[in-house]
């Protein structure tokens, strides 16, 4: 009996150590699915609805209740890579995931990106949803909506987190090449985010001492 249990247990330990690897070394895979399985079976998931505005469908999800929390996600990525923070957030916050324009499910146009038309995006998103004022999380090009939102709508913004956002074109440290070898292979939603990435955003240490000081002044 224990001669035969053993290539079992040989198994089952081999088995292991394989998805212990597996988790290693695909841990985003293995967090998007784990995300994935929560929409389905969590009562904090709503499920995803489209908006239609500005020309465009934009898609967004909404998870929990409580007070709002707007969740941006960065360029070329889509709401997913915003899981954790999501999953963070839903127990106790309100939460609204959004694909910004020409990202993940949402529609583009034939406008030329920038942070300014995809602040507008989601403002107008909030003024369907009746949300007067939200807090928002926002990672690289979502931070920066947060950052363009903030100064421009400070009455709709109570507070940020920016993750990775910059808020001069200075402030990256490298822009992938429009003119790479492989360039003519990119979606051209793609090629739009990186031309918006050369010349966007330039906002000024005056703006955003503008900024900080309108929100001293709402409070809240």
């Amino acid at each position: 009996m224990k001669i035969r249990a053993l290539p079992t247990a040989v198994a089952v330990v081999t088995a292991a150590l394989v998805l212990a690897g597996f988790m290693v070394f695909h841990r985003r895979a293995v967090g998007k699915i784990a995300f994935d399985f929560s929409r389905i079976v969590s009562s904090e998931a709503h499920g995803g609805r489209y908006a239609q505005l500005n020309g465009v469908r934009l898609y967004y999800e909404t998870y929990g209740s409580g007070p709002p929390v707007l969740v941006l996600h960065g360029g070329s990525g889509a709401l997913e890579d915003m899981r954790n923070q999501i999953l963070a957030l839903a127990p106790t916050r309100f939460v609204i995931a959004v694909d910004l324009r020409g990202h993940g499910r949402s529609t583009d146009s034939d406008t030329p990106l920038s942070y300014a038309l995809m602040a507008d995006d989601v403002l107008k998103l909030l003024d369907q949803l009746q949300i007067r004022r939200t807090d928002i999380v926002g990672w690289s090009d979502g931070g920066i909506i947060a950052l363009d939102l903030a100064m421009h709508h400070p009455e709709r913004v109570r507070r940020i987190v920016t993750i990775g956002a910059n808020y001069d074109v200075d402030g990256l440290v490298e822009v992938p090449s429009m003119n790479a070898p492989d360039a003519a292979h990119w979606p051209e939603r793609y090629r739009k985010v990186v031309a918006m990435w050369a010349t966007q955003p330039r906002y000024s240490l005056a703006e955003l001492a503008g900024n900080q000081r309108a929100h001293a002044g709402h409070g809240g």
